[in-house]
């Protein structure tokens, strides 16, 4: 993935979203996810980023981040956005539950 990379978008009612990355690398210190939902004619609505470093340990270690509900709507998330340094991500698994 390169710096910046978004994910595609989902429709999520008004609920908590989970993402979870098993076996990373990266030539930073931890994978930074942030979830974004995607407001159409507008700026979109950034939330908290997570630092992922578990997943870093090897293949079959993972990171989980968190989110609250923050209403209905299309989401997505981003990686390593706006982190200076970072050439390249690589995740061997994600997942994104909702």
């Amino acid at each position: 993935m390169p710096t910046g990379f978004e994910s595609r978008r989902w429709y999520e009612p008004n609920t908590a979203t989970t993402i979870k990355f098993t076996g990373c690398s990266t030539d930073l210190t931890a994978v930074h996810v942030t979830l974004a939902k995607d407001i159409s004619l507008s700026p979109d609505t950034y939330y908290t980023t997570a630092a992922f470093t578990n997943c870093l340990n090897g293949s079959t270690y993972t990171s989980t981040g968190n989110w609250n509900a923050h209403g209905n709507g299309d989401y997505y998330f981003a990686v390593n956005e706006y982190i200076s340094g970072a050439s390249y991500t690589t995740v061997k698994s994600l997942t994104v539950s909702y």
